[in-house]
């Protein structure tokens, strides 16, 4: 029964047994002595994951991919086994590490990630590290307590606490400093948080996922990040392989793609026979979202629409409405305005316009006579 779920119990646990067993096809692991209700509570969990993938067999049978998983397109099998880690790790509380370079959609990795995990019905919260300003990184993390600084006029709740019970998803990690570095590694370890300017420990329980587009191994190397910080992120990597490494998916996610720009239209594009040869290569990053992002100007075997860089029959897109400028309404022209002078037809001005007014002239008094 290759489908049946592996529980692995250990007295020596520790991150390199747990990486080994989850990669070796273990569903999840329990470290000697443990408790009888998180053991049963791991128990319910496999058997339910275990019937989740067995309906989604059943109820489509010819689907050409192996794991059916919302907005996540697959048949590259490097991606294949990317699926397979996530059926594995999504029930677990492992914190994850997702690599892979920009638009690869490590977003939506992390995003399956939670919703086939426990904590699908519970808060999901995705930040980007390198968009916060490093003196409000801090706060913006752990939150912070009335008066802590200038512009705090109020309690405030931090990400961890707003995610708690839920999954936190941390984008752009290499950015962090390593101030809160240091304090980050604290709450993995701890699990536990002190607001800006507090002095009371607040208790979370939140999954972290993380992901970068830089090496963080050579940064550890260089420095400018904690090693001890990287190994608690990487207890389960995720290497995300772009669009080009992965030629085998880009119809998959053209016909996805599709469906979901055009799902209000009555009548639904569909490829042409020249779209294998248009679609690749293309110029530019071949990544997802830099392919998927729309293209204001149409290609010569392209509809007249904007299109996703997708050759489509003309016979399927809507043909455009002609639509007519409207003429502005006929308005008389205005009369000229009248001077001051013209405007009364009664006063009239003694002077002519050719001849200028008289000016006063000042005259001189008389000499006294000797």
């Amino acid at each position: 029964q290759p489908e049946l779920p592996v529980i692995l119990l250990t007295a020596y646990a520790s991150v390199e047994t747990a990486i080994e067993a989850l990669k070796n096809g273990a569903f999840d692991y329990l470290s000697k002595p443990f408790k009888v209700d998180e053991m049963l509570d791991t128990v319910k969990r496999a058997i339910e994951s275990s019937r989740n993938a067995a309906a989604a067999a059943v109820a489509d049978p010819n689907a050409p991919l192996r794991y059916q998983f919302e907005n996540l397109i697959a048949t590259n099998s490097t991606m294949l086994q990317v699926c397979e880690m996530i059926q594995r790790v999504g029930p677990t509380a492992a914190t994850v590490l997702i690599n892979g370079e920009s638009g690869t959609g490590k977003e939506v990795i992390a995003r399956t990630i939670h919703n086939t995990s426990p904590r699908k019905d519970k808060p999901w919260v995705a930040v980007n590290c390198a968009a916060l300003p490093e003196n409000l990184l801090e706060s913006e993390m752990f939150g912070h307590v009335k008066g802590a600084f200038t512009g705090a006029v109020v309690d405030k709740e931090g990400l961890f606490e707003t995610a708690n019970g839920g999954t936190l998803f941390l984008d752009e990690i290499a950015s962090l400093p390593l101030l809160l570095q240091s304090k980050l590694l604290r709450v993995l370890q701890e699990k536990e948080i002190r607001r800006v300017g507090g002095n009371k420990s607040i208790t979370v329980d939140v999954r972290v996922i993380a992901a970068s587009n830089s090496n963080l191994e050579q940064l550890v190397a260089q420095g400018t990040f904690r090693a001890d910080l990287y190994y608690r992120f990487a207890v389960i990597t995720l290497d995300i392989p772009a669009l080009r490494d992965r030629p085998e998916d880009i119809l998959p996610l053209a016909r996805h793609f599709i469906r979901a720009e055009t799902a209000g239209m009555k009548t639904h594009p569909a490829l042409s026979q020249e779209a294998p040869t248009c679609l690749w290569p293309t110029p530019g990053p071949a990544t997802c979202a830099s392919w998927r992002t729309p293209s204001s100007t149409p290609s010569p075997s392209c509809s007249q629409t904007p299109s996703l860089r997708i050759c489509c029959r003309r016979a399927s897109l809507p043909a455009p409405a002609k639509t007519r400028r409207s003429k502005p309404p006929h308005r008389p022209p205005r009369p000229a305005p009248r001077s001051k002078a013209s405007s009364n037809p009664r006063r009239k001005s003694i002077w002519s316009r050719s001849s200028p007014p008289p000016t006063a002239t000042r005259r001189r008094p008389p000499r006294p006579s000797r």
